[in-house]
């Protein structure tokens, strides 16, 4: 730490430290939006699928500073996201909060919210915070009295602001990224919509000389394994659920860390989860690697015909089969439901000429290719500036040269 920065607490810097309700209020249509920490995104809430609160719920929710406002520091604070999403809340609505959900308010005359993300984000904090600030019960989780008097080191304001300008240009790329990929998916499912389901470009009726088929008649599903116990300290491009639900990029770890079998992937496979089908997880590999493999509660789709490998990926990633996959899973709870791999090759499809596969192909894998490209170049930035976070955090690095 640098001389002049200031050695302070949580408590110091904060006008607010409080967590959302801890009881939640009776559900209405058209009422006021009610999160949770599940309602997490990458820079903000989704509220579509949110709970809805009545006026008067949330008028005594805001009374009670249950309802963030921009600037706030939303932290989730207990259970699987126990200090995990933290991000500063930057949208117009301001919803009540679920006490899964922790509310920090900085002192705009002491700290910058975003220098208060960016510390409360050091490796070195997010150590702190869990060697000495939760419960230590079977649910890990921030006991707020005890986080007040965290301490952290604080500059100058015009330091503060330097140091957050140069990693927020990181992450405003990492976000624009995934606003074009997201543009992207949606320009690539209506191209499918178009030429499959509404047939737009054959004047609006399937074509005479098209059949109706099934998947199977287009794709198999690969089991080919790979046993981790038998391959002893090999690399591995592991795609796994958690991964998917993180940041759609795969871990990257030694087979030795890994206790279960997994499923061998090539450069053709296309993947959806098994399990959980309410959930969609439709899956594009990269195969950066030749020694990509996935959980085995993926099935792995590959096309018999290579150059089809895009017409089945948007057949996967279609609404129509998300929707078939949820009518057809086995288990009595959501928990447990899994769709059985073999009748995924039962879905029907209308089944064109190798001509109009291939001309949508060289249509849509350029846009595919694009994103993958971006998710490469995302986990770059993510890496760059995790490397470069506790050395700014700390004073390490001199940004006394970074123009404002």
């Amino acid at each position: 730490m640098k001389s002049n920065w200031l050695m302070l607490t949580i408590g110091d810097v904060c006008t607010l430290i409080t967590d959302g309700a801890h009881n939640s209020p009776k559900s209405v249509k058209n009422g006021y939006p009610m999160v949770s920490v599940k309602d997490f995104s990458d820079y903000g809430f989704n509220f579509s699928n949110c709970k809805q609160i009545s006026k008067d719920d949330y008028a005594k929710l805001s009374k009670q500073g249950c309802v963030p406002k921009k600037g706030d520091i939303l932290v989730g604070k207990d259970g699987a996201r126990y200090f995990q999403d933290i991000i500063v809340y930057c949208q117009d609505e301001e919803p009540a909060l679920l006490s899964s959900i922790a509310i920090l308010r900085p002192n705009s005359n002491v700290i910058t919210s975003k220098f208060l993300y960016y510390t409360l984000k050091s490796p070195l904090m997010i150590k702190n915070v869990r060697d000495n600030y939760g419960s230590g019960s079977a649910i890990p989780r921030i006991v707020l009295r005890d986080f007040k008097r965290m301490p952290l080191s604080i500059p100058q304001i015009e330091e503060q602001n330097r140091i957050t300008t140069l990693l927020s240009s990181i992450d405003s790329k990492i976000k624009l990224n995934s606003e074009i990929n997201n543009n992207l998916e949606q320009q690539a499912q209506t191209l499918f919509n178009s030429w499959f389901e509404d047939f737009i470009p054959f004047n609006g009726k399937t074509p005479s000389e098209w059949h109706t088929g099934h998947l199977e008649d287009i794709a198999k599903i690969n089991t080919k394994s790979f046993n981790p116990a038998k391959n002893p300290n090999v690399m591995l491009e592991h795609y796994s659920i958690p991964a998917f639900d993180e940041k759609r990029y795969p871990v990257f770890e030694l087979s030795d860390e890994i206790k279960s079998n997994k499923y061998i992937l090539s450069p053709d496979s296309v993947l959806a989860s098994k399990l959980n089908p309410d959930t969609k997880r439709v899956w594009r590999p990269i195969c950066m690697t030749t020694n990509a493999v996935c959980s085995t509660e993926f099935i792995v789709f590959e096309s018999l015909q290579s150059e089809y490998k895009d017409f089945l990926y948007s057949i996967i990633d279609s609404e129509k089969f998300s929707n078939w996959m949820r009518s057809h899973t086995t288990g009595s709870t959501n928990s447990r439901q899994r769709t059985t791999p073999a009748k995924t090759l039962e879905f029907e499809i209308v089944i064109p000429p190798e001509n109009i596969i291939i001309d949508y192909c060289s249509l849509v894998t350029p846009i595919y290719n694009l994103i993958s490209e971006n998710i490469k170049e995302n986990q770059r930035l993510a890496t760059l500036r995790d490397v470069l976070l506790p050395q700014l955090m700390s004073g390490e690095l001199d940004v006394s040269n970074i123009e404002l």
